[in-house]
């Protein structure tokens, strides 16, 4: 199984948010617009973690402490688990949170509104 490259993540997703941000011009409703920001939002935070776990690989590389490199590999973890759970309970794809069915109109309330 290969190495996750946190480096390599975190340009990815700095990428994908710069792309989010730049296609959020285009939105021509609110509602379009929230959820850009919220994928953005998530984008970056993604990044953030990815930044994190290169710095402590970087640091684990040239560290001898035995408690230090142990307090290392524990923060890599956490990176890879907030990865995967994007924060422990912040789920980006989650984008339409808050937005309630409206069953009259067949549809959805806009969350922009309370904005």
């Amino acid at each position: 199984m290969p190495k996750l490259d946190f480096l390599d993540f975190s340009e990815k997703f700095t990428r994908f948010a710069s792309g989010v941000r730049t296609n959020r011009t285009t939105c021509d409703t609110r509602f379009a617009q929230v959820v850009h920001d919220r994928l953005a939002d998530a984008l970056d935070r993604l990044a953030g973690y990815c930044r994190e776990g290169h710095q402590a690989e970087t640091m684990l590389r040239t560290e001898a402490d035995p408690a230090a490199r142990e307090a290392l590999e524990e923060t890599i973890n956490f990176c890879m688990g907030d990865l995967e759970t994007s924060g422990g309970g912040f789920y980006p794809w989650h984008l339409l949170d808050r937005i309630d069915p409206e069953m009259d109109w067949g549809g959805y309330i806009d969350p922009s509104a309370e904005m």
